[in-house]
């Protein structure tokens, strides 16, 4: 069984479950030493994904991937139940070269292979990859977004066969008692799910993607010191996160009605009230800087709060950059 994300759609709750399987009778998880299989996938099969995160010559892309299908190969033939489970995000951004390599491997140990995956509405699909992007890189609220899941999906089913999927809404409102984690494990016949508490979906405050943003303008890339900081940030309290209505219809591209196709598939409405959250949203890059009351109050523990009372504007945005910057790099020497 493969858990295919898509992302946000509570994957980090479903791994952490998966890590209690180890007493489970019928069912076991590939052990790679981490809950998320997206890493080791990447570098099995993404070649251009090795390439573009490992500069280097051909020669070095094919040693990090011959190093990763080993370790993969390892932790599979070290399986022995009837049913295996593999939960990775990034399978669901396979193209259909990378997929037909991904099945080849796998193939080679199991007779049957089924893919399931979660699929949110798109505009908190698309808050969600902004805010996923923006943790790596800076980029734009104002990029058109084309969502393309039926054309790559439509691949994983011509491979797989129709039957061999599972297509799920992710909405509370479908899940016993909200939890994603408990839907999943009666949906492939895991049975109850493990008493524990779960994190699901941790995402910044409006306050804390504005910081975030103002950050990256100094330094788009991101480094070893963000992870701290990003656990920092979600501290800021305030309203949360959304695109105002008119940012997302302006974003928004559905060229191919993946969206209708997902309807047929889940049997679910995809339909949302979009303005919902317009009281306190953005409608563009300008939304995100500002520095509000939750940021100013958070800012003034953390950085030097005479500089930041001091400077207005672009100015503004530098020095709380900086500021975030130095906490950082504080961070880093604590940890």
């Amino acid at each position: 069984m493969v858990h295919a994300g898509r992302h946000k759609t509570g994957s980090s709750a479903i791994q952490q479950s998966l890590l209690s399987l180890v007493d489970h009778l019928n069912f076991e998880y590939i052990d790679v030493g981490t809950p998320n299989l997206s890493l080791v996938i990447n570098r099995c099969f993404k070649p251009r994904w090795v390439q573009l995160n490992n500069p280097g010559t051909g020669k070095h892309v094919a040693n990090i991937m011959a190093s990763a299908k080993e370790q993969l190969r390892r932790a599979v033939e070290a399986t022995y139940k009837a049913n295996v489970i593999l939960s990775a995000e990034d399978v669901s951004m396979l193209d259909e070269d990378e997929f037909e390599n991904f099945l080849q491997f796998f193939r080679l140990y199991f007779k049957k292979i089924e893919l399931l995956a979660y699929f949110r509405a798109p505009k908190p699909d698309m808050e969600s990859a902004f805010f996923e992007k923006l943790k790596h890189n800076l980029v734009s609220s104002e990029d058109s977004v084309v969502f393309m899941h039926k054309r790559r999906f439509k691949m994983f089913e011509k491979h797989l066969g129709r039957s061999n999927m599972a297509y799920y809404r992710y909405a509370y409102s479908d899940f016993p008692n909200g939890d994603v984690v408990g839907h999943f494990w009666s949906a492939i016949g895991l049975g109850d799910s493990p008493s524990v508490k779960l994190t699901v979906n941790r995402r910044l405050s409006l306050s804390g993607m504005r910081l975030l943003y103002m950050y990256r303008l100094q330094f788009p890339q991101s480094d070893a010191r963000d992870a701290a900081l990003l656990e920092k940030l979600l501290e800021i309290g305030g309203p949360a996160f959304h695109f105002h209505s008119q940012l997302f219809k302006k974003n928004f591209s559905d060229p191919i009605n993946s969206f209708r196709w997902l309807e047929e598939r889940t049997q679910k409405s995809f339909h949302e009230e979009i303005d919902t959250y317009d009281g306190y949203s953005i409608l563009g890059d300008s939304g995100l800087m500002q520095v509000d009351e939750y940021a100013r109050k958070w800012l003034s523990r953390k950085v030097d709060a005479v500089l930041l009372q001091n400077a207005t504007g672009q100015e503004q945005s530098r020095v709380v950059a900086l500021g975030l910057r130095d906490y950082a790099a504080r961070l880093a020497k604590i940890g």
